[in-house]
């Protein structure tokens, strides 16, 4: 009954309700908001209503029980722009008022808000950066000009779902995941590939924020940044610092990380053992001092091949120094697996190595050590192998120091 009588003194003072923003109180509460009031805060009616009066104005308003009362105040509108206006308060019964809103410099701060709206548009069309704005869940509403060059197509195709049909399948369900993340609040980033029409793929990063609508509506702004060229250029790095330039077999370094991580594996105990062996090649200073570095360089290429070849499964070859190799070859922990392996290796050295003109009759020595147990260390593996490699070497006699390099690093 007392909101009936209020609505019509309401109406009573006011011929032309739709025309001004007007709200009613009760105890601070906003309980009735008109349509013009909506539309001056950019705010639907359901998210003002029940909602403290306080939220709309800088400073609280002055109310009085007995007289209607005017201040001075600044309405927030929902973009955060404060605008400057005149508050009028009527007490209309009990704890009831109503909120007049005259806005004294509206139009000033919407024409400020349309130049900064004008210079941001201008930049994300500048920019050499994707920009994306969502529309409804994940449908876009506005891409700028240089995400459409990343993805190599119209803005028209990529507004709405068709960003997200660039996407490689193995890809997209991150992208969606990080995208419905942001829509909660979540700031996120993600590195996917997509395919252009032209068929090249590209990788791209991917950074999603969180924003909401005047209506309260989840959405997201984000960026996308073409990688592809700095991700190739890191990798090529990468490559050139752990693998040797001449044979491309990892170097001493990829060796040292590799088996530190055997060796760690070995120790907790989620692999058996490993056998490390060291091969180098014989006389090679004489082809060097015989028929030059180019030759010995390509001697060296074809080693590096020969026992990549012999190489199964989780095994690999390394270049660790000069015509120096080591081989490393996981889980293997008897003596019986360790001469098919020797034997396999040496078999592959047989053959003479043709270069032009001329063959070279190659041969190599190899020492082997297997580490196994608790205590099994990455410096003492390298040492037992290679004090084998060179005990073969001088002797011909011994493949490998089998007394020590057999229970290396077990404990008991």
């Amino acid at each position: 009954m007392e909101s009936d009588v209020a609505v019509a003194r309401l109406l009573n003072n006011y011929a032309e309700i739709a025309d001004r923003p007007i709200a009613l109180l009760s105890k601070d509460r906003i309980w009735w908001v008109n349509e013009s009031l909506c539309k001056l805060v950019a705010q639907a009616a359901s998210g003002l209503l029940g909602s403290d009066i306080s939220r709309l104005f800088s400073a609280p308003l002055v109310l009085s029980e007995r007289r209607s009362m005017v201040s001075a105040n600044h309405l927030r509108h929902a973009t955060g722009v404060e605008v400057q206006c005149e508050v009028r308060t009527l007490p209309l019964s009990g704890a009831v008022w109503a909120v007049e809103v005259t806005v004294r410099s509206f139009y000033d701060q919407s024409g400020e808000l349309e130049v900064f709206k004008q210079r941001f548009w201008t930049l994300a069309d500048q920019v050499p950066v994707g920009i994306f704005i969502s529309e409804v869940g994940l449908r876009l509403q506005y891409v700028n000009d240089h995400l459409a060059e990343i993805f190599e197509s119209s803005v028209e195709t990529l507004v709405g779902m068709g960003w997200l049909h660039r996407f490689l399948e193995a890809d997209r369900a991150a992208v969606e995941e990080t995208a419905i993340a942001a829509l909660s609040g979540k700031k996120g980033s993600v590195t996917a590939q997509i395919q252009v029409p032209s068929g090249k793929r590209k990788r791209v990063h991917i950074q999603f924020a969180h924003v909401s609508s005047s209506d309260d509506a989840a959405g997201f702004v984000g960026t996308v940044e073409d990688v592809t060229d700095r991700l190739a250029h890191e990798q090529r790095l990468t490559h050139a610092a752990t693998h040797d330039p001449l044979t491309q077999l990892p170097n001493r370094a990829a060796l040292e990380v590799d088996l530190h991580a055997i060796v760690h594996a070995v120790r907790e105990g989620s692999m058996q053992g490993v056998l490390v062996a060291f091969c180098d090649i014989d006389h090679f200073k004489s082809v060097n001092d015989n028929f030059g570095h180019l030759v010995g360089d390509q001697l060296l290429v074809e080693v590096s091949r020969r026992l990549q070849s012999a190489c199964r499964g989780g095994d690999q070859a390394y270049r660790f120094a000069g015509d120096e190799f080591v081989l490393v070859f996981p889980d293997v922990v008897s003596d019986h697996d360790a001469m098919e392996i020797m034997h396999r290796l040496e078999k592959v050295m047989m053959p003479s190595v043709f270069l032009d003109y001329l063959e070279i009759k190659l041969s190599a020595s190899f020492g082997y050590a297997i580490g196994m147990g608790a205590h099994l260390t990455l410096e003492d593996l390298l040492q037992r192998a290679d004090a084998a490699m060179y005990e073969r070497k001088s002797s011909r006699e011994v493949l490998a120091d089998r007394s020590e390099a057999r229970y290396f690093g077990t404990a008991g």
